[in-house]
């Protein structure tokens, strides 16, 4: 957006790379035409999120990350959470279509789980069944 806007972003956008490569998300601050600042911020990951994609995994389960997130800083929270697959910049209104196209691909899922910072807009259908595999 800035840069539709015709402002010099100058060194901080090397900055902003390193943030985003860290797994936080840069966000730019503008006034009359000129960069007046830059700040991230960024999702913590619970230390139990590894482990619970480990546990995936051992269980023969493919997870994939969709987010809203910006490419680089959710693959930085991809590779902290050993998910090999993520898929970024998605807007929410487009989520359900990506969704559908994956379980497309892959032949069909008989369940899926998302997890997310967003409240759920649904009841959790798997919660019991993952309750009893331990990884919840």
């Amino acid at each position: 957006m800035m840069e539709e806007s015709g402002i010099d972003l100058g060194a901080e956008h090397l900055m902003a790379d390193g943030l985003a490569e860290n797994g936080k998300t840069p966000l730019y601050f503008a006034q009359d035409g000129r960069l007046i600042g830059l700040i991230a911020v960024a999702d913590t990951v619970k230390p139990s999120s590894a482990e619970a994609m480990r546990g995936f995994r051992a269980l023969g389960i493919d997870v994939v990350m969709l987010t809203g997130d910006n490419q680089r800083t959710a693959d930085a929270i991809g590779r902290e959470l050993g998910v090999t697959k993520v898929i970024a910049e998605v807007l929410p209104q487009d989520k359900e279509a990506v969704i559908s196209s994956l379980q497309t691909e892959a032949g069909g899922w008989p369940w899926w789980e998302t997890a997310s910072t967003m409240p759920r807009l649904w009841p959790d259908p798997t919660w019991g069944w993952l309750s009893a595999q331990g990884l919840t």
